[in-house]
């Protein structure tokens, strides 16, 4: 059994190399982040210490898909899932199911991703998880749009809209109103397209975001076009 002097050795250890792990993520230094990412993971493993283990694991996994390492990514999420069940994380567990659904999507399984979906739609319905709402819209809606069903994503872009209108999220709200202006454009509704990229349009701009603000230009020439 380790003493109290260890555990706190050991929690400080963890805690260092997780921080430094983190940031050597965002400086691009892939293999020097993982070494500290699994020093992070052996320190809390000799700790016991789930939770610590379940920030620890996520965090490596958002590295797998910073360095576009998505199988490792992926198999990384059900030793994750496991962890956030035995500590009753049910926010965490919603957002790594998400998560696990975005990357599912992303490398062409799409009905396993609308599987996953759907469990973390059960479980934030539950406990009313409600910060969470808009990412899950957000993300059926992006899978419908990846299977071309554009009326179902046109629903979910709505719900999608509605939580981060009320929690005022500008680029989340941004983004989805591009999404569900390009959806309205396939459907031929021209007239809420161009509202709705317009707004997108516009809310770039005073985000500085040129990319983004550029394709929503580029919709808007294309609803010109078919006019």
């Amino acid at each position: 059994m380790l003493s109290a002097q260890e555990r706190n050795t050991l929690l400080e250890e963890g805690e260092r190399h997780c921080d430094l792990a983190i940031q050597l993520t965002g400086e691009g230094r892939e293999t020097d982040a993982l070494e500290k990412f699994e020093a992070a993971e052996r320190a809390f493993s000799r700790l016991q210490d789930q939770r610590w283990l379940n920030f620890v694991l996520h965090e490596k996994f958002r590295h797998y898909q910073r360095f576009d390492k998505q199988e490792k990514a992926l198999e990384l999420t059900d030793r994750i899932i496991e962890g956030y069940l035995a500590t009753l994380n049910r926010h965490g567990l919603s957002l790594i199911l998400i998560h696990k659904a975005d990357l599912s999507i992303r490398i062409g399984k799409t009905e396993d991703g609308l599987g996953h979906l759907n469990s973390a739609r059960a479980v934030i319905e539950s406990e009313h998880l409600s910060d969470l709402e808009g990412y899950l819209h957000a993300s059926l809606a992006s899978a419908f749009m990846h299977i071309e069903d554009y009326s179902s994503a046109v629903i979910s872009w709505e719900k999608a809209l509605l939580q981060y209108r009320e929690q005022s999220s500008s680029e989340e709200l941004a983004w989805s109103l591009l999404q569900s202006g390009q959806c309205h454009l396939h459907l031929l509704n021209f007239a809420t397209a161009e509202e709705q990229l317009r707004a997108a349009y516009r809310m770039f701009q005073k985000l500085g975001d040129q990319e983004n603000e550029l394709q929503a230009a580029e919709q808007l020439k294309k609803i010109r076009k078919n006019r």
